[in-house]
C-alpha cells in the first residue's frame, strides 16, 4: 500500500511538473503569437534555436483595410539570456520595408517572456522605429 501511494504521488508530481514550460521551451518549436496592439490578429511563429519565420494565419478586415502587411517575415535571434532575446529582420523571400529596417537599424527587437500561463508566456516587445521608443505586449503559446 504505502508502494503504491508513493508511486501515486511521484505521478501526480511528474505530471503536474510536465505541464509548466520554462522559457527554454520557446526556443524552438511551432507557437502562436497574439499583440494586445493587434487584437484578433494571430501569427504563427516556426522557430529554430537562432530563427525564425513568421506568418500571419488571423487577421480582422478592419486591418486588411488599412493595408496591413501579411508577407511572411524571417529574422535571426540572440538569446540574451534564458528568458529574452534580441530579433532581427533578416531578408529571405522579400526586401525589408522602412519599419523593418529602421527597427534593424536601432538594435532590433528585444523581447522578454515575462509570465507562465499554462502554455503561453506573456511577452514585454521593445523596439526603436525611428525616433520613436515603442512597446508591445502580448501572448505567446506554444502549439
Amino acid at each position: 500500500m504505502k508502494k503504491t501511494l508513493s508511486l501515486l504521488s511521484f505521478l501526480i508530481v511528474f505530471c503536474s511538473y510536465g505541464q509548466h514550460l520554462e522559457c527554454k521551451d520557446f526556443k524552438k518549436g511551432t507557437f502562436l503569437l497574439t499583440s494586445e496592439d493587434f487584437p484578433g490578429v494571430e501569427w504563427e511563429i516556426k522557430r529554430k534555436k537562432r530563427t525564425q519565420k513568421e506568418v500571419t494565419v488571423n487577421i480582422p478586415s478592419k486591418y486588411k483595410k488599412l493595408g496591413y502587411p501579411t508577407a511572411p517575415t524571417y529574422a535571426k535571434i540572440e538569446w540574451i539570456n534564458q528568458c529574452r532575446y534580441k530579433l532581427i529582420y533578416v531578408n529571405k523571400e522579400s526586401k525589408l520595408d522602412e519599419f523593418q529596417n529602421s527597427i534593424n537599424e536601432n538594435g532590433g527587437i528585444i523581447t522578454n517572456l515575462k509570465e507562465s500561463e499554462g502554455r503561453c508566456f506573456t511577452y514585454i516587445s521593445r523596439f526603436k522605429f525611428k525616433d520613436l521608443q515603442m512597446e508591445g505586449k502580448g501572448k505567446i503559446c506554444k502549439k
